[in-house]
């Protein structure tokens, strides 16, 4: 990954041209003197684009991954949604030509257990929820990253309710089936290519190829804090039967919000050219939910 090209390539060889009204002129001649065979004059053609030139055309425009090799991340159904991703983008084989876009949720499709998605934790309004597909932000975020660094535009993104720890708060995107999209846009002039893969290190990567950066050689992320956002009024407590009578278990923790901005630093070499603003990323602050059993349910079911 990185490091090797995922494009296969064919040398250029010779062609051949005949002219046709040449070609035409002589057979009709040879066939008024009773002739059998006649001779057509062959010109020799040069290729137009050369192996060279293709592979000096397309290039490794940006890498970036991700590890889900840590707890929660590597939950076994969340680890094959993340694999499910990977085999569907792949056997797409993504190319966007210049001005066109890519809906990560129109190319997944629906996350349903029916579609052959497995139940895997997904953030819901500040709290980890078993769901259909739990695990496809990793892929949207990890996509996101790469398609910045390759100098391409997110016209739809939304980040999490609350910071994941699989990459830097500001530059994640999270998708839902029905909800926030991913859509990336190519805005280069040229075809642009899209691939992702695995690591042996519990890693998702993706791979941007396209025509050469022209002015700059690399870009790099980057984000900062811009702010705390303290939890409006105190936590909530519900009362349940589903629990014994005083039982209490926290369903939506207590936790201070943030808003991060993030950016693209062009460089040339190793000097920074300019810096671009991407977006604002606003981290909900949550007061938290405290459920309390009444034993009520529990009393009556015995």
């Amino acid at each position: 990954p990185g490091g090797k090209s995922s494009f296969s390539y064919t040398s250029e060889k010779e062609g051949v041209y005949v002219d046709p009204e040449a070609f035409l002129n002589t057979a009709l001649k040879a066939a008024e003197e009773g002739k059998n065979t006649a001779n057509i004059e062959i010109k020799k053609t040069e290729p137009e684009v050369t192996e060279e030139q293709l592979k000096n055309s397309v290039v490794l425009r940006s890498y970036f991954e991700t590890s889900y090799a840590e707890a929660p991340y590597n939950d076994e159904n969340r680890v094959y949604n993340i694999k499910k991703c990977v085999n569907i983008i792949n056997s797409n084989k993504i190319t966007l030509q210049p001005g066109e876009s890519l809906s990560l949720n129109a190319i997944l499709g629906d996350r349903t257990e029916k579609n052959g998605w497995k139940l895997a934790p997904g953030y819901i309004s500040g709290r980890s929820e078993d769901q259909p597909g739990g695990g496809v932000c990793q892929i949207s975020s990890t996509l996101y990253c790469a398609a910045l660094k390759a100098d391409l535009t997110a016209t739809q993104r939304k980040n999490h309710s609350i910071p994941v720890g699989y990459i830097n708060m500001g530059l994640d995107a999270t998708i839902s089936t029905g909800g926030p999209d991913l859509v990336i846009k190519n805005t280069t002039g040229a075809p642009i290519y899209i691939c992702c893969g695995l690591t042996g290190k519990s890693s998702v990567y993706f791979m941007v190829y396209g025509a050469p950066f022209e002015g700059f050689t690399k870009i790099l992320l980057k984000s900062e804090k811009l702010r705390d956002i303290e939890p409006e009024g105190d936590m909530v407590y519900t009362y349940t039967n589903e629990l014994p009578a005083g039982e209490e278990k926290v369903r939506v923790k207590r936790r201070t919000g943030s808003e991060y901005r993030a950016y693209k630093c062009y460089y040339n070499g190793q000097s920074v050219i300019k810096t671009a603003d991407i977006a604002s990323s606003l981290y909900s602050a949550f007061a938290g939910e405290t459920l309390v059993g009444t034993g009520e349910h529990l009393t009556r079911s015995r």
